[in-house]
């Protein structure tokens, strides 16, 4: 479960950046966080559209070609909105 580990580091890293260095209750209540997010990954994984890979791959490229459209005409990076009807 490569996801819920790269998640997790990102939660644990975080914490260490705004509280460095951490202490023993620190470490517990980050390993009590990461016990938590592997819970709520394994019951989301097969429903949220985060891992919708599908659609996530159609969005991604959508906004790939607005990118690249921008780019054609000369336009500088700016944000982008991907609605559904773009995919």
């Amino acid at each position: 479960m490569q996801l819920g580990y790269s998640i997790i580091c990102i939660v644990v890293q975080a914490d260490q950046i705004s509280h460095h260095p951490l202490s023993a209750p620190k470490v517990s209540k980050a390993r009590t966080m990461t016990s938590e997010i592997k819970r709520k990954l394994a019951e989301n994984r097969l429903t949220k559209p985060l891992f919708d890979t599908e659609v996530f791959t159609r969005y991604i490229e959508a906004a790939y070609r607005a990118m690249y459209d921008r780019y054609q005409v000369g336009l500088p990076p700016d944000h982008i909105v991907v609605c559904a009807e773009d995919i």
